[in-house]
């Protein structure tokens, strides 16, 4: 398992860092690929356990949120014809399609949206490629330092019932990792517009809302009583189990960069 897990991290992560680099077309269609198979993802956790719902309006609400913006007009329309679909395919499905697994696919077609459209926002800063290589390694920083300290010193647990292995320890190990993380890049490069205190300031967050992100996939996983989302990357499980810490970062530093900047 760990030898899967090296070898899909050194393919991976240099073909993720190529697509951000390749340009602002090739990140919109990693952020529009993350999307789809995130929603892919979480329709299937609902199979296995069982539950049904309507994917249809789930995507079309999704893409309305992550698209709305690039047509230069709110795609309103849209989210409305999702929404009376979802009424529409519940209504006449019940009680195959429940209300409650109705609005769960519509709450995480939702959060899926918001969080990537951020994400697309981020990559066409005028420095889209470094913005989101910073998102991508507050994230990377917070996971290691949060895992290495974790591991070494963690006793007191920080959500037993969402994620067992999660301590207090590594949370704060994750944060300091962070912050030193945008510390340094904010010294060494010219990719974080930031002055020192707001870097760290950055970091810290960053790494809150990383840590919420995990748990919040920890709850949904449990929910559904599956171990991981998927098995698109070997050894890691699926994309909403890499990606779940990033999805909640990436607004956060989206709106760092633009307000403390």
């Amino acid at each position: 398992m760990l030898r899967t897990r090296v070898i899909t991290a050194v393919i991976g992560i240099p073909l993720l860092l190529g697509i951000l680099y390749a340009g602002e077309l090739f990140r919109l269609g990693f952020f529009l690929v993350l999307a789809l198979v995130g929603l892919y993802e979480f329709t299937a956790m609902m199979r296995t356990a069982g539950k049904t719902g309507p994917v249809l309006p789930a995507l079309l609400f999704m893409m309305a949120l992550l698209l709305g913006d690039l047509t230069n007009q709110p795609l309103i329309p849209l989210l409305f014809i999702a929404l009376l679909l979802a009424v529409f395919i519940t209504v006449v499905n019940y009680p195959r399609i429940s209300f409650d697994n109705t609005a769960l696919i519509m709450f995480f077609s939702a959060y899926l949206g918001i969080c990537l459209f951020y994400a697309i926002q981020l990559s066409f800063l005028e420095q889209g490629f470094m913005a989101c290589l910073l998102a991508f390694l507050l994230t990377w920083a917070s996971d290691i330092g949060g895992y290495a300290v974790g591991r070494r010193w963690g006793k007191h647990k920080l959500a037993p019932r969402l994620s067992p292995n999660k301590s207090w320890e590594g949370a704060l190990g994750g944060i300091g990792l962070a912050a030193i993380t945008a510390l340094v890049l904010s010294i060494l490069t010219d990719m974080v517009t930031l002055t020192h205190a707001y870097a760290l300031v950055l970091g810290v967050v960053a790494s809150i809302a990383a840590h919420f992100g995990d748990l919040f996939m920890s709850g949904v996983k449990r929910l559904f009583q599956v171990k991981d989302s998927g098995w698109f990357l070997p050894g890691h499980g699926g994309v909403l189990d890499r990606f779940d810490s990033f999805l909640v970062v990436a607004p956060v530093v989206y709106y760092c960069l633009q307000y403390l900047g």
